[in-house]
């Protein structure tokens, strides 16, 4: 889906990266945003206990959403050439969740949510984002396919 850039979320509020990611993907999907610090978000913050342990509670919060994992793809080349989107990405070097939303393949570059190398709308070359993980092989770690419930 192309959705406009400005409704992703590129920030967080506590430790809930993977609330953010799955906030995103459910805006990829559908189009619809619930906003960080709004009470909607607050709740999902919540139920997911984003506040303190970094959110390991996501199947409620996917199942509140109406999405769910359909696909694990092992490697980035898996998923490559599948070309399906919204992929949560957890960086293993910085613990982190991310959201990849678009590849542009004459350009070797990924559009990336709530992922700090990127510029402006989101872009990162594919040698910026496998430095930036601290990853030197790019089959390391899986990459989770979301769709709609």
């Amino acid at each position: 889906m192309n959705r406009p850039w400005i409704g992703y979320q590129n920030t967080q509020k506590y430790i809930e990266c993977q609330l953010v990611s799955a906030l995103n993907a459910y805006y990829y999907l559908t189009g619809d945003q619930i906003p960080i610090g709004s009470e909607g978000y607050e709740e999902l913050v919540d139920l997911t206990n984003g506040r303190d342990i970094a959110c390991l509670c996501m199947s409620p919060l996917y199942e509140r959403l109406g999405i769910k994992v359909i696909k694990t793809f092992d490697s980035h080349k898996e998923f490559i050439n599948n070309l399906v989107f919204p992929l949560e990405k957890i960086v293993f070097g910085v613990l982190h969740s991310v959201l990849i939303i678009d590849w542009e393949p004459h350009n070797k570059r990924l559009r990336i949510t709530n992922f700090g190398a990127t510029d402006s709308e989101g872009w990162v070359s594919e040698e910026l984002f496998f430095q930036s993980i601290r990853v030197k092989d790019e089959n390391y770690g899986s990459y989770k396919l979301f769709d709609l419930v």
